[in-house]
Protein backbone atom coordinates (compact mmCIF):
# COMPACT_ATOMS: atom_id res chain seq x y z
CA UNK A 1 0.00 0.00 0.00
CA UNK A 2 1.43 4.11 -0.31
CA UNK A 3 -0.86 4.99 1.95
CA UNK A 4 -3.11 4.36 4.97
CA UNK A 5 -6.44 6.57 5.25
CA UNK A 6 -9.62 6.67 7.44
CA UNK A 7 -7.95 4.71 10.37
CA UNK A 8 -11.11 3.96 12.95
CA UNK A 9 -10.13 2.56 16.33
CA UNK A 10 -12.03 -0.31 18.52
CA UNK A 11 -10.70 -1.28 21.85
CA UNK A 12 -11.82 -5.11 22.78
CA UNK A 13 -11.03 -6.93 25.95
CA UNK A 14 -7.88 -8.19 24.48
CA UNK A 15 -6.53 -5.53 21.72
CA UNK A 16 -7.16 -2.31 20.02
CA UNK A 17 -8.16 -2.95 16.55
CA UNK A 18 -7.49 -0.54 13.56
CA UNK A 19 -9.13 -0.97 10.48
CA UNK A 20 -8.40 1.57 7.65
CA UNK A 21 -8.06 1.72 4.19
CA UNK A 22 -5.00 0.71 2.51
CA UNK A 23 -4.61 2.48 -0.76
CA UNK A 24 -2.49 1.72 -3.86
CA UNK A 25 -3.06 4.88 -6.20
CA UNK A 26 -6.90 4.19 -6.75
CA UNK A 27 -10.13 3.34 -5.44
CA UNK A 28 -10.36 0.03 -7.05
CA UNK A 29 -7.02 -0.79 -5.82
CA UNK A 30 -7.44 -0.37 -2.10
CA UNK A 31 -8.39 -2.21 0.43
CA UNK A 32 -9.62 -2.87 4.07
CA UNK A 33 -6.76 -3.92 6.61
CA UNK A 34 -7.04 -4.48 10.03
CA UNK A 35 -4.86 -4.74 12.55
CA UNK A 36 -3.90 -4.82 16.48
CA UNK A 37 -2.16 -3.98 19.39
CA UNK A 38 -2.26 -7.00 21.78
CA UNK A 39 -2.67 -5.74 25.39
CA UNK A 40 -0.86 -5.69 27.74
CA UNK A 41 1.89 -5.04 25.27
CA UNK A 42 3.84 -6.17 22.32
CA UNK A 43 4.64 -5.27 18.46
CA UNK A 44 1.36 -4.28 16.14
CA UNK A 45 0.49 -7.61 14.42
CA UNK A 46 -1.20 -7.51 11.07
CA UNK A 47 -4.22 -9.60 11.13
CA UNK A 48 -5.84 -9.65 7.68
CA UNK A 49 -7.76 -8.03 4.85
CA UNK A 50 -11.63 -7.75 5.20
CA UNK A 51 -12.14 -6.44 1.61
CA UNK A 52 -10.49 -6.59 -1.51
CA UNK A 53 -11.80 -3.54 -3.87
CA UNK A 54 -10.58 -4.95 -7.22
CA UNK A 55 -12.87 -8.04 -6.73
CA UNK A 56 -15.42 -7.54 -3.55
CA UNK A 57 -16.10 -4.30 -5.08
CA UNK A 58 -17.70 -5.63 -8.64
CA UNK A 59 -19.14 -8.87 -7.24
CA UNK A 60 -21.37 -5.92 -4.92
CA UNK A 61 -21.91 -3.66 -7.62
CA UNK A 62 -19.99 -1.03 -6.42
CA UNK A 63 -15.70 0.05 -7.53
CA UNK A 64 -14.22 -0.47 -3.97
CA UNK A 65 -14.81 0.74 -0.47
CA UNK A 66 -13.61 3.46 2.00
CA UNK A 67 -14.23 4.88 5.99
CA UNK A 68 -14.38 1.23 7.62
CA UNK A 69 -15.34 0.91 11.33
CA UNK A 70 -15.22 -2.20 13.70
CA UNK A 71 -18.02 -2.75 16.56
CA UNK A 72 -19.08 -4.95 18.88
CA UNK A 73 -22.99 -5.35 19.21
CA UNK A 74 -24.05 -9.40 21.96
CA UNK A 75 -20.96 -10.41 21.55
CA UNK A 76 -20.63 -10.54 17.81
CA UNK A 77 -18.11 -7.82 15.74
CA UNK A 78 -19.42 -5.76 13.17
CA UNK A 79 -17.82 -4.22 9.95
CA UNK A 80 -19.37 -1.31 8.28
CA UNK A 81 -17.81 0.42 5.14
CA UNK A 82 -18.83 2.83 3.06
CA UNK A 83 -19.17 1.68 -1.06
CA UNK A 84 -17.63 3.92 -3.75
CA UNK A 85 -18.42 4.24 -7.54
CA UNK A 86 -15.30 6.77 -8.99
CA UNK A 87 -14.69 8.92 -5.87
CA UNK A 88 -18.39 9.43 -4.56
CA UNK A 89 -19.52 7.92 -1.27
CA UNK A 90 -22.62 6.47 -1.46
CA UNK A 91 -23.51 5.00 2.15
CA UNK A 92 -23.29 2.43 4.75
CA UNK A 93 -22.34 -1.35 4.00
CA UNK A 94 -22.80 -3.75 7.41
CA UNK A 95 -21.10 -6.85 7.14
CA UNK A 96 -20.78 -9.54 9.91
CA UNK A 97 -17.31 -10.69 11.02
CA UNK A 98 -16.38 -14.18 11.98
CA UNK A 99 -12.81 -14.10 12.94
CA UNK A 100 -11.99 -10.94 14.29
CA UNK A 101 -8.33 -11.53 14.92
CA UNK A 102 -7.63 -12.59 11.52
CA UNK A 103 -10.21 -10.06 9.35
CA UNK A 104 -12.61 -12.53 8.22
CA UNK A 105 -15.98 -11.70 6.85
CA UNK A 106 -19.12 -14.01 6.09
CA UNK A 107 -19.07 -14.70 2.52
CA UNK A 108 -21.28 -17.04 0.20
CA UNK A 109 -19.58 -17.79 -2.61
CA UNK A 110 -16.92 -15.94 -1.83
CA UNK A 111 -18.69 -12.78 -1.96
CA UNK A 112 -19.08 -10.81 0.96
CA UNK A 113 -23.24 -11.03 3.12
CA UNK A 114 -24.45 -7.67 2.92
CA UNK A 115 -26.07 -7.28 6.69
CA UNK A 116 -27.98 -3.89 6.35
CA UNK A 117 -27.44 -1.03 4.72
CA UNK A 118 -27.72 2.70 5.28
CA UNK A 119 -28.02 5.38 2.83
CA UNK A 120 -28.28 9.49 3.04
CA UNK A 121 -29.72 11.63 0.43
CA UNK A 122 -30.53 11.32 -2.70
CA UNK A 123 -27.42 12.49 -4.52
CA UNK A 124 -25.61 13.59 -1.81
CA UNK A 125 -22.06 12.12 -1.08
CA UNK A 126 -22.56 9.94 2.12
CA UNK A 127 -21.40 7.23 4.51
CA UNK A 128 -17.79 7.74 6.92
CA UNK A 129 -20.29 6.16 9.93
CA UNK A 130 -19.62 5.05 13.18
CA UNK A 131 -21.59 3.06 15.71
CA UNK A 132 -21.08 2.63 19.32
CA UNK A 133 -23.08 0.55 21.40
CA UNK A 134 -23.34 2.43 24.40
CA UNK A 135 -24.64 5.67 22.25
CA UNK A 136 -27.49 3.52 21.32
CA UNK A 137 -30.35 6.40 21.94
CA UNK A 138 -28.45 8.46 18.60
CA UNK A 139 -27.93 5.11 16.80
CA UNK A 140 -25.21 4.84 13.87
CA UNK A 141 -23.26 8.45 13.33
CA UNK A 142 -23.19 9.14 9.19
CA UNK A 143 -21.77 12.17 7.29
CA UNK A 144 -22.89 13.60 4.30
CA UNK A 145 -22.12 16.40 1.71
CA UNK A 146 -24.56 17.51 -0.70
CA UNK A 147 -23.31 17.84 -3.54
CA UNK A 148 -25.30 21.10 -4.79
CA UNK A 149 -23.17 25.11 -4.23
CA UNK A 150 -22.68 25.79 -1.50
CA UNK A 151 -21.17 22.39 -0.37
CA UNK A 152 -22.43 22.00 3.17
CA UNK A 153 -20.99 18.96 4.97
CA UNK A 154 -23.45 17.59 8.21
CA UNK A 155 -22.94 14.69 10.56
CA UNK A 156 -26.42 13.10 11.12
CA UNK A 157 -27.08 10.55 13.99
CA UNK A 158 -29.42 8.32 12.83
CA UNK A 159 -31.71 7.01 15.32
CA UNK A 160 -31.37 3.55 14.15
CA UNK A 161 -28.93 0.81 15.79
CA UNK A 162 -27.49 -1.13 13.29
Amino acid sequence: CLVFSEPAVFAADNALYVCMLGAEGSSENGKIVLVKYPYPGGPWEYCGTFLLNSTDGPALGYHGFSAPSVYEKNGTFYLMVTPQINDKYLGTLIFEITDLDNAVLRRTGGVPEILSSVFGAEGSHNGASGYVTEASGSGMIYSEVMLTEPLEFKIFASHVNP
